[in-house]
């Protein structure tokens, strides 16, 4: 038996053979607790970094896996926290910035351990560089709600939150419970009236909103939203805007609309039709502008209302002379007879290339 500090005043007087009672007992709020778990030191006390040890013993100094629990200040929320390499101070200001009011530390090191539901499954929620060790006892959060209640949705429609007028898409929507779980209960997909109509679970975009909102209802509550918006005008669709080219060349026409300050304006259930005016090419199988003799024209490209003109130059070929047929080659007049006629062509290089003969 030892006594330290005030408690050794109350063993001086106790001589050997004589016997002791101990009684250990808690304070009144805590008299009737069914269990009680101890850790520390405490981090966080009234929003303040407050511990309660020494922080400049090795054991504070250390940069760690650690773990610690939190309370907000007006107990509506608990923080269960794992970190990694974090000593007691990184820690406890950790737990104060994430809006902790009281703050505890756990056993760390290996024992740094969060397990939660994912997917339905009770999974290791962290990672650590070691092995996990087993621990004697945790602090456990239960669900005793119903798990068939949804209280928060989900939408997704991808990235990008523009669309253009005549767009339509079908964003995947689910029902999640207050574990996460997926609900099967039905869930209504509304649209803010000054977007556009929902249809079968399908969003139509019909007029120019520059803020709009997708959302997810149950009950009449709104679970989730997502905010949209609509245009009608195209401010760089990412093709040329003007085409010059040679007989046989082709030009590349991948449309990616965006609006004037570079954002993607997105086209779902719109068709990119390209068309090109005047007989100088066509489009091929690839989406390109093919051309196909000397003139001016141009392509047009419409998405839904929304159309763009591209001037095309297709220029003459080039005249050329081969560089291995002098004036005075004996078949010269039967090898130009041949060219112009398209019978047979050069091929233009970059340096003068003598035919072998």
């Amino acid at each position: 038996m030892s006594g330290h500090g005030n408690a050794a005043d109350q063993l001086r007087h106790l001589e050997p053979g004589d016997t002791v009672s101990v009684e250990a007992s808690v304070n009144s709020t805590w008299r009737n607790a069914e269990l009680l778990l101890g850790s520390g030191p405490q981090l966080v006390r009234n929003s303040q970094v407050d511990i309660s040890m020494d922080t400049n013993s090795w054991r504070a100094r250390t940069a760690t896996q650690r773990s610690a629990v939190g309370v907000s200040r007006d107990g509506d929320e608990v923080f269960m926290v794992t970190v990694d390499n974090m000593n007691l101070m990184d820690l406890a200001r950790h737990m104060r910035d994430l809006g902790a009011h009281t703050a505890l530390n756990f056993d760390g090191g290996g024992s740094t351990t969060l397990v939660g539901l994912e997917q339905g499954d009770l999974r290791v929620l962290n990672s650590l560089p070691g092995s996990q060790r087993s621990v004697p006892s945790t602090l456990q959060v239960g669900f005793t709600g119903d798990r068939n209640t949804p209280i928060q949705g989900t939408i997704d429609f991808g990235s990008g939150n523009q669309f253009l007028i005549g767009s339509s898409f079908t964003p995947d929507v689910s029902l999640l419970n207050a574990l996460g779980e997926a609900v099967s209960t039905r869930a209504d997909l509304n649209v803010s009236s000054s977007i556009g109509t929902v249809e079968g679970g399908t969003v139509h975009v019909n007029s120019v909103a520059s803020s709009a909102r997708i959302f997810v209802e149950h009950g009449g509550e709104e679970l989730s939203g997502r905010t949209v918006r609509s245009t009608d005008t195209i401010h760089d669709w990412g093709v040329p805007t003007e085409i010059t080219v040679g007989v046989d060349e082709r030009v590349a026409l991948d449309v990616s609309p965006k609006d004037g300050e570079g954002t993607r304006i997105r086209h779902d259930g719109l068709d990119v039709e390209k068309e090109v005016v005047g007989n100088v090419g066509r489009i091929d199988s690839r989406g390109r502008f093919a051309a196909t003799r000397p003139g001016e024209g141009e392509v047009t490209i419409t998405i839904g209302e929304v159309s763009t003109t591209i001037p095309v130059v297709v220029e003459e070929p080039q005249a050329f002379e081969f560089t291995d047929v002098s004036s005075s080659h004996p078949n010269r007049e039967a090898i130009y007879f041949g060219v112009d006629r398209g019978f047979f062509q050069g091929i233009q290089m970059a340096h003068s290339v003598r035919a072998m003969m």
